[in-house]
């Protein structure tokens, strides 16, 4: 199906290229759906004793694909409420022609628009938070840090330590209540034990 949808999106590509009009999806990106193709690869792995971590894997992440979902939902709430309310008490500042205007590029450059806001808000949650929070408590007002340091204690402390309890949680539950898995583990610890008992006699023997 996949194969078949690229080639229908080049064709049309074609035919629309002849009329000099455009799709409104650059059509090199449905050539990316055939790396769907990968997940077939997935679908190859058996059961044995060198994949078991590997299998517990894909199969912890299948279980919480709904869990993943809805955490995702959830911050990404929060981040876009949180970055609103930074873009309103910013704006003034950006707008006023009185203050420097290398500094209100800098501001805008962080809070200018919606979606420069929304990435500025993942990168103080997820990677280095300092410079968008130093460019507004050291130019715009220090009661910035207030918020800052509000916003990383409760959703970079406690929200997401709370998701990765509930993740930890959800791994542990699939690990346990998966019989294949169990029974694959028994196996391999029939066979440790086993060839510790061949060793112990071996070495009994040769004594």
């Amino acid at each position: 199906y996949v194969d078949v949808a690229v080639s229908i999106t080049s064709l049309a590509e074609v035919i629309l290229r002849s009329d000099e009009l455009e799709l409104p999806i650059p059509p090199p990106m449905f050539k990316l759906l055939r790396i769907g193709k990968l997940a077939r690869a997935i679908r190859m792995i058996t059961m044995t004793t060198m994949l078991l971590s590997l299998q517990l894997l894909i199969k912890c992440l299948a279980a919480s694909r709904g869990m993943l979902f809805w955490s995702f939902c959830l911050m990404s709430f929060v981040q876009c409420v949180a970055g609103m309310v930074l873009a309103t008490l910013c704006q003034d500042y950006v707008q006023d022609t009185s203050k420097d205007a290398k500094i209100r590029e800098e501001v805008f450059r962080y809070y200018g628009t919606f979606t420069r806001t929304f990435l500025s808000m993942f990168e103080i949650l997820f990677a280095n938070w300092s410079p968008p929070c130093r460019i507004l408590v050291e130019n715009v007002n220090e009661w910035f840090s207030v918020f800052f340091l509000t916003y990383r204690c409760v959703l970079g402390f406690a929200v997401i330590n709370v998701v990765n309890s509930v993740f930890v949680q959800q791994t542990m539950k699939t690990a346990s209540s998966d019989e294949d898995l169990a029974f694959r583990q028994k196996q391999k610890d029939i066979a440790t034990y086993t060839r510790k008992v061949r060793k112990l006699f071996a070495t009994v023997d040769s004594s």
